[in-house]
């Protein structure tokens, strides 16, 4: 008689075998996962220290036939172009500003905007839209004289 029976591992150690390969794939998922993970955070955290975050610190009404002052502050670590600015109540645009310009990093700047021959109402609420680079900014302030 013939001993055709083939000779394999024993099941003890194809068992220790998968162990091995599946702890071997899980670890290096685990590594390339947390180095892919550390460096998109780095990413958000670098796109939003140097994304532009303006805040509106006050609306300044002025006399007829002067121009109203926005004060805006440049919260970011870049300088921004701003395209427009609005004072709006109600749906009504009293005041625009639709020159170009340019707000500083780290610094607060006035900026002149046309009430079409008319004044703000001192302690009135208004809207303010600051509209620039980043997007649209849009907050509630009291004109102030």
């Amino acid at each position: 008689m013939h001993n055709n029976s083939k000779k394999a591992i024993g099941p003890v150690i194809a068992t220790a075998l998968l162990l091995v390969v599946a702890v071997v794939a899980a670890v290096g998922f685990n590594t390339w996962f947390g180095t892919y993970s550390s460096q998109l955070n780095s990413k958000i955290e670098s796109d939003s220290s140097n994304s532009l975050v303006i805040t509106i610190e006050r609306l300044e009404a002025a006399a007829v036939d002067t121009p109203t002052s926005i004060y805006l502050r440049n919260k970011g670590a870049l300088n921004q172009s701003i395209t427009s600015l609005k004072v709006v109540k109600d749906g009504i645009t009293y005041c625009t500003n639709s020159s170009s310009t340019n707000i500083d990093e780290n610094a607060v700047s006035v900026y002149p905007v046309n009430c079409g021959g008319g004044a703000l109402v001192s302690g009135t609420s208004y809207n303010v839209l600051v509209i620039y680079g980043g997007g649209i900014v849009q907050a509630s302030q009291i004109a102030r004289s």
